[in-house]
């Protein structure tokens, strides 16, 4: 069976509701060494920027995520938009702190209700006998969006190419052209739009599928521990990039750089492991996820360039591979009105998990040098990949497990 163009245009739709959110989120990490040299931000202040913003996803993924049950894909998309717009005019002649934590908290809203709507939506309209595109976007699509997003900002502005005002006024113009697009797609959960159903959406709380308590557990812990791993570029991509290079006029290209190698080999990872047995791939990336980001995290205790970059892109595969994986364990035999709960609550507990770094790094341990910090993420690789490995190694012991699950693509109905 073919897919319709109305059904394509949807896929499309969605996905690049995904990547242009991720777009908007990582454009101001690849502009904070700019902000901070006009702005004289410390490293508590860029902590607490990124906290605004992962504030801003926990308080959306709690309340807005499962919008889209009550009012259907298109028209919660179409919110999230709307919030995007106004979150990008705080970053247009951004003269204060405030403007930038006001920006991020309003881009945490927008990208929790993508995260719950738009990621659900590509899930629903993937090409039939490809439905593992749609899973792998919802990871993926993520990434892909970060790196675009810290390329364009960071080449661009670097070399004098646009303004940062100008580009984010570009990703305006973006934005409404998309809210075209999205409003030409086709609605995959139809639903009748009642107070009560509005009331129960918006309620925080997360309906689970039944009978994968401990998987969710295992993913949960998996989400947690690599976005609270990823965070630390997130909000110091730019005082690494000036301790590995000491170059503080190429700050904003190296920062893109260094952000580009943590997201690009995400994204593959996500695709690459796409159609593989998870549980069986687990037991191999969980170990190798420990081994490689000790190293990469000693180089920048100790720097040393050249085998960063390696260790961090080989880590940034890994870190793809091992979420695409845990997601689709999830999302295996799952109905359509299941995965906006599904997937939001597996972000949500990402955001919690991308909060607790930032938040101890930015309001506890202040005065943390780049030494400490380093072997406290070694630390915490080991805890989350270990607990990883060996709940996984526990639910697969019985065979029961790949035959209930029986890792089929799942329908699209």
């Amino acid at each position: 069976m073919q897919k319709s163009p109305a059904n394509l245009l949807t896929f499309i739709s969605s996905s690049l509701a995904v990547i242009s959110c991720f777009i908007a989120t990582s454009m101001p990490i690849s502009l904070m060494a700019m902000w901070t040299k006009e702005l004289d931000l410390t490293s508590a202040q860029l902590a607490v920027t990124m906290l605004s913003y992962f504030s801003g996803c926990i308080v959306s993924l709690l309340f807005l995520a499962k919008l889209s049950n009550a009012v259907g894909r298109k028209k919660a998309v179409l919110f999230a938009l709307a919030c995007a717009l106004i979150s990008t005019l705080f970053f247009i002649d951004c003269t204060d702190v405030l403007y930038l934590n006001a920006g991020r908290f309003i881009q945490g809203i927008y990208c929790g209700i993508i995260t719950g709507s738009a990621m659900s939506w590509a899930v629903d309209s993937a090409p039939p006998g490809k439905e593992w595109l749609g899973t792998a976007m919802s990871v993926a699509g993520a990434s892909l969006g970060l790196m675009l997003g810290s390329l364009i900002a960071g080449i661009g502005v670097n070399f004098n190419l646009i303004s940062s005002d100008r580009l984010f006024e570009f990703f305006l113009g973006f934005t409404l052209l998309l809210a075209i697009m999205i409003c030409l797609s086709q609605e995959s959960l139809k639903t009748d739009f009642t107070l009560t159903k509005l009331t129960k959406a918006l309620a925080p709380t997360f309906k689970l599928p039944h009978g994968k308590f401990t998987l969710f557990i295992m993913a949960t812990i998996g989400y947690i521990g690599s976005w609270g791993q990823t965070s630390f570029f997130q909000a110091l991509s730019s005082k690494i990039a000036l301790l590995m290079f000491n170059d503080e006029k190429n700050v904003i290209l190296l920062t893109a750089l260094i952000y580009l190698t943590v997201t690009l080999p995400n994204a593959l990872g996500g695709f690459a492991v796409g159609s593989l047995n998870p549980v069986k791939s687990l037991k191999i990336i969980m170990p190798l996820t420990f081994i490689v980001g000790s190293v990469m995290f000693l180089t920048i205790a100790y720097p040393h360039v050249v085998i960063f970059f390696i260790t961090l892109t080989g880590l940034s595969f890994l870190i793809g591979a091992g979420l695409s994986l845990l997601l689709k364990i999830l999302l295996t035999g799952s109905a359509v009105s299941e995965r906006a709960d599904i997937i939001s609550f597996l972000y949500f507990m990402a955001y919690v998990g991308s909060a607790i770094p930032n938040f101890l790094i930015g309001k506890v341990f202040t005065d943390a040098s780049f030494i400490q910090i380093a072997y406290g993420f070694i630390v915490w690789i080991f805890l989350y990949t270990a607990a990883v490995f060996f709940i996984n190694l526990k639910v697969s012991k019985p065979k029961r497990l790949q035959k209930k699950l029986n890792f089929k693509e799942a329908n699209n109905t």
